[in-house]
């Protein structure tokens, strides 16, 4: 029969020991409880090599492999991408030297390089062929999402067979100027914004002696290439307010007669007033070029998780209600990207469209 100890039992010594375990088993519940709190499915521990067996024993096909890296971290998938190599003779879902934009005759293969490639990489070999091709806007738009310029001219240099400087002076002027600016520039550290009278000084030099600001492109440049992203907000909101109802994307078009570069400076001024937005508004403009798809592939792949969570709450709001996975799903196209895409937008849209695996013993041959 149990005994139940007490104060009044001889022997205290028992007591305080069957207490001190009691307290010590609460708090080892207590701890791990508060250990998994907050935990998101991406923390939690994901057997890539699992997840490797799975798309190479479905044959690559397209639905598993979208099923799975749609809901892994970035990481995770770099990871999944090895384990395949590792279990597929040496052969991996996307080898490091495909050229996104070129290898490929669809965009399957790009949006998958995009998942499971370092960022940086990506975006250098995309900014490759954009130069190769002299496409502004689309070169904009893959240094708009570069985080660390001097780090991206370094892997640039390595995966690309000319170096940056190079491929540079191949683009037209004034556009390639700016681009030397842009690479150049090291933006300063965030720090407490100007004061209100240094942004009005700095504001009046723009004008030159001119009617519209923003006709001194030097200072142009260094208000929203070179300097903090505080200093830049700080300087347009006092031209936002000088001028009410105006937005400085907007009066570029006085004193920018080059719609490459005036696209280029309108980018630069959005990012650094809402890069939500601008990715939002450059998702939706671009919904009827030939090119979209790296447009989208680009923003949509890199901004995973939060972002593209923000980036679709932006959309919303500006384009009358309609989600972004909505507005995707709504273009023609391959519908296996489409699908991949929409999913990346939303985690709960279901992969509908794409085949089931086929029966069939596995394979050890990656995508054709």
């Amino acid at each position: 029969m149990r005994r139940i100890y007490s104060y009044h039992d001889n022997d205290h010594s028992t007591v305080i020991k069957l207490k001190m375990n009691t307290l010590l088993r609460k708090l080892v519940i207590v701890f791990t409880f508060w250990g998994s709190v907050g935990r998101t499915s991406s923390d939690q521990c994901v057997d890539v090599k699992k997840d490797a067996k799975d798309i190479v024993d479905s044959r690559f096909n397209e639905l598993t492999v979208a099923e799975i890296l749609t809901t892994r971290t970035p990481e995770q998938c770099m990871q999944i991408n090895m384990e395949i190599a590792n279990i597929n003779g040496g052969v991996p879902l996307i080898d490091d030297k495909y050229v996104p934009y070129k290898d490929s005759g669809s965009t399957y293969k790009d949006i998958l390089f995009a998942l499971v490639t370092d960022e940086t990489i990506v975006l250098a070999k995309y900014l490759g062929e954009f130069m190769g091709r002299k496409d502004p806007k689309l070169i904009t738009i893959d240094m708009i999402l570069v985080k660390d310029m001097g780090h991206f001219i370094s892997i640039y240099n390595k995966v690309q067979g000319d170096g940056f400087e190079d491929d540079r002076k191949e683009q037209k002027d004034p556009f390639c100027n700016m681009l030397r600016v842009w690479a150049e520039s090291n933006r300063e550290p965030d720090g407490p914004p100007p004061a209100e009278q240094e942004c009005k000084d700095v504001m009046m030099k723009m004008y030159d002696e001119q009617p519209f600001w923003g006709t001194n492109r030097d200072v142009l440049e260094s208000i929203l290439i070179k300097k903090s992203c505080s200093y830049s907000v700080a300087v347009l909101k006092v031209y936002e307010k000088r001028h009410p109802g105006d937005d400085i994307e907007d009066d570029l078009y006085h004193v920018l007669y080059d719609d490459d570069l005036l696209f280029a400076y309108q980018c630069m001024a959005g990012h650094v007033k809402d890069r939500i937005k601008l990715f939002a508004k450059l998702l939706h403009d671009f919904r009827d070029r030939g090119d979209r798809y790296s447009v989208w592939i680009l923003i949509i792949a890199l901004n995973r998780g939060e972002n593209i969570a923000k980036i679709d709450a932006a959309f919303k709001k500006d384009y009358g209600g309609e989600s972004l996975s909505s507005f995707i799903l709504k273009k023609t196209g391959d519908p296996t990207v489409i699908e991949i895409l929409a999913k990346l937008v939303d985690p709960n849209h279901k992969l509908s469209i794409l085949a089931p695996s086929p029966p069939g013993p596995p394979g050890t041959v990656p995508p054709p």
